[in-house]
């Protein structure tokens, strides 16, 4: 698999982490994309880090906003160990909301910080 299919996949299966409602489903979801320690921030959340701290946020988001779907806009632009994307949520009963994340990853292609403009 070339880099580019990696880092796409990568962010991919992220976002279908996101979608998924199971948490096991969710944290295997993780450990295909994100590094164990990786970090998430943006300026809505406190930090958040871990597999086991991504998998408790879809969780909570799930029950915050049942019904609401993640979709990715872009494919990932990336250099250096560090890319975007861009993406949207879907709500069942307001506008969908479009966003980009910032991401870095390491050498395997793991996701290991994101920091989400949302």
């Amino acid at each position: 698999m070339s880099m580019k299919q990696s880092i796409e996949n990568a962010v991919q299966q992220y976002l279908a982490a996101w979608n998924t409602k199971d948490p096991s489903e969710v944290k295997a979801g993780f450990k295909k994309c994100l590094s164990a320690n990786c970090t998430y921030t943006d300026k809505n959340t406190p930090a958040i880090s871990g597999i086991k701290g991504f998998t408790d946020f879809v969780a909570a988001s799930h029950k915050a906003t049942p019904g609401r779907l993640f979709s990715l806009r872009s494919e990932p632009e990336y250099f250096s160990n560090k890319g975007r994307y861009f993406w949207s949520v879907s709500f069942p009963d307001k506008p969908t909301r479009d966003c980009m994340d910032f991401f870095e990853f390491d050498n395997d292609n793991f996701i290991t910080a994101i920091v989400g403009f949302v």
